[in-house]
């Protein structure tokens, strides 16, 4: 996946704050030139139809971050993936309906973005973002919605998979075809523990060193039982052993329904 994606932080997270805003500013600045960048990490690709709610957002036709289908109009993914890009909307597209990064598969382009009014870049707290299509999707066997979690009570410990585009290592070359990964929730106090900006509204994976989110991962869909329950914003270079940190989708369930189109 493309090196907007998924945003990485040291591990010594309160004394470096400021090297991880510049590293922030870093990786947006090689989406828009489509540098390569990191997918998941030690995945497999995924099976044609397996995740229908899967999108690619492109720049210029290159691809910079997940997403997944609300309804006919609405795209949820990462406010980091679209914050700045407010203006060059005429350049940026989605793409549903497709496992491999050279295909189109059904295309459209989009008509605007609404970004958490608190979403803090710095912190990537309210990291979530809906982008809102020109033109409605159809939906058939391999383009359909997602439902999200209103609720994830007792999901510490239990499995959830995450599906995306990047590479399976630090620096890599984005892989063509679709990955999908089997995660398992991490406790949120051992994940705030390794993260002190991580609040309620996250959630974490960490299942072992060689399996996680890597840059380019960033606005893809963490599905548990059938529900999203996070859209991936931050981590650690790369499946080294240390949580991966996603939005938590119930937290804004609220936000969402106000502004869904």
């Amino acid at each position: 996946m493309n090196a907007s994606s998924l945003q990485l932080v040291s591990i010594n997270l309160q004394s470096k704050m400021h090297a991880f805003v510049c590293l922030l500013f870093v990786a947006l600045v090689y989406a828009v030139q489509g540098a390569p960048s990191p997918r998941i990490v030690g995945g497999k690709d995924a099976p044609i139809g397996k995740f229908p709610y899967q999108i690619s957002l492109r720049y210029l036709n290159a691809h910079t971050c997940g997403g997944s289908i609300l309804n006919t109009r609405t795209v949820l993914t990462a406010a980091h993936c679209v914050a700045g890009l407010e203006k060059q909307l005429n350049f940026l597209s989605v793409h549903a309906g497709t496992n491999y990064l050279n295909e189109t598969g059904y295309m459209f382009k989009v008509a605007n973005i609404t970004i958490n009014e608190n979403y803090n870049g710095a912190q990537l707290t309210n990291d979530i973002a809906l982008i809102h299509l020109a033109t409605p999707i159809k939906y058939n066997a391999v383009v359909q919605p997602i439902k999200l979690a209103t609720t994830d009570n007792d999901l510490e410990g239990k499995p959830c998979t995450l599906s995306g585009w990047g590479t399976t290592k630090l620096g890599g070359i984005p892989p063509n075809s679709l990955q999908e990964i089997d995660l398992m929730i991490y406790p949120q106090k051992k994940c705030n523990s390794v993260y002190p900006n991580v609040i309620s509204s996250h959630i974490c994976t960490l299942t072992k060193a060689g399996q996680g989110a890597c840059h380019g991962d960033s606005g893809s869909p963490l599905v548990s039982n059938g529900s999203q329950v996070g859209i991936v914003s931050f981590g650690s270079p790369c499946a080294v052993g240390y949580p991966d940190v996603f939005t938590r989708v119930s937290s804004f369930t609220s936000w969402i329904i106000t502004n869904i189109e």
